[in-house]
């Protein structure tokens, strides 16, 4: 067993997870097709989740700069132009694409 993989089995992540993040997908759904974050935020009232309006613009924001830098270079400057529609087009139809960034793609 590879040194990695024996720590990660015998020391599990002690970062905490966002109660949002198994609703990442209809967040963002939602916001895309226009419902305001107050309504979100009934959403997640009926499934459970209770949370202001601040928390949910903060989540919304966070995988809004994630999915900001998945279209930057490797060298962390933004890609050029002429470029950039293709990689945008690319990152659409890329099967490794999550789906906060493929709505953020809808958008621009």
């Amino acid at each position: 067993m590879k040194p990695l993989e024996k720590f990660k089995a015998q020391s599990p992540p002690k970062r905490r997870v966002s109660r949002l993040k198994k609703f990442e997908t209809e967040i963002f759904e939602l916001y895309a097709d226009g419902y305001q974050v107050e309504q979100i935020q009934e959403f997640l009232a009926a499934n459970g989740v209770k949370i202001s309006v601040r928390a949910i613009n903060k989540f919304k924001q966070n995988l809004s700069i994630k999915s900001n830098s998945s279209l930057k270079t490797s060298g962390g400057t933004a890609a050029p132009a002429k470029n950039t529609k293709k990689t945008v087009e690319e990152l659409k139809n890329s099967p490794d694409t999550n789906i906060a960034t493929k709505l953020f793609l809808q958008n621009l």
